[in-house]
């Protein structure tokens, strides 16, 4: 969750590395705004932006990849970060930076509850991989 209310860019680079399979297609999606930003990624890289997002306090980032038709040979890695742009109440020049791999933590989120905004009827659980993000603050 968001523990600061700002600006914020977002960054990364999803990837399908394998050379068989029908590809993956990965979404940012927010608690308070739904979804963001939608890519669909086959034997490449992708690069994943969003450019400025308001948020408050309390509000998630959902990253969620999905498989297309088939889930044979559907790995990936996505390890976005987020950047503050500006935080409401602090100087102009404060800075803060959250890398996935390294300050993001929690357990997976319902997938129903992030992709209710995405598509309605039954969800399969074992086809989408959902991060449910608590940011850390110090």
């Amino acid at each position: 969750m968001s523990p600061i209310a700002g600006e914020v860019e977002i960054r990364g680079t999803l990837e399908h590395p394998a050379e068989s399979g029908d590809g993956i297609r990965g979404w940012i999606i927010s608690s308070r705004q739904g979804v963001l930003k939608e890519w669909t990624v086959k034997h490449e890289k992708r690069q994943t932006s969003v450019d400025s997002l308001a948020v408050q306090p309390g509000e998630t980032i959902d990253f969620v990849v999905d498989c297309q038709k088939s889930d044979d040979s559907d790995g990936f890695a996505w390890a976005p970060v987020i950047k503050t742009k500006q935080i409401a109440g602090a100087s102009t020049g404060s800075v803060q930076l959250w890398h996935s791999a390294n300050d993001f933590s929690g357990t997976r989120a319902s997938a129903t509850d992030c992709l209710g905004t995405i598509r309605s009827g039954p969800v399969d659980f074992q086809r989408i991989c959902v991060c449910r993000l608590r940011w850390l603050t110090e």
